[in-house]
């Protein structure tokens, strides 16, 4: 099985909200993500990127799931 990889799911193609890749000096400012699908941003390959006054909300809904952290 090494080297072999699987189909892409649903949850590997998914957008992600922000993604900022080989940057410098970013502000990222009053920016929000309500619900994302599964990621909410990406700061990859970058380097002095400043986030201010960014607001990520992922709240579970759905009172049949249970999160790992609330079983703990």
């Amino acid at each position: 099985m090494e080297g072999m990889s699987l189909p892409p799911t649903k949850a590997d193609i998914r957008p992600m909200g922000l993604t900022i890749l080989d940057a410098y000096n970013v502000v990222v400012k009053d920016f929000a993500v309500i619900q994302p699908s599964f990621w909410a941003h990406l700061a990859a390959q970058s380097e002095n990127v400043y986030y201010h006054n960014m607001y990520v909300n992922a709240t579970n809904e759905n009172p049949e799931i249970v999160s790992t952290s609330e079983m703990m």
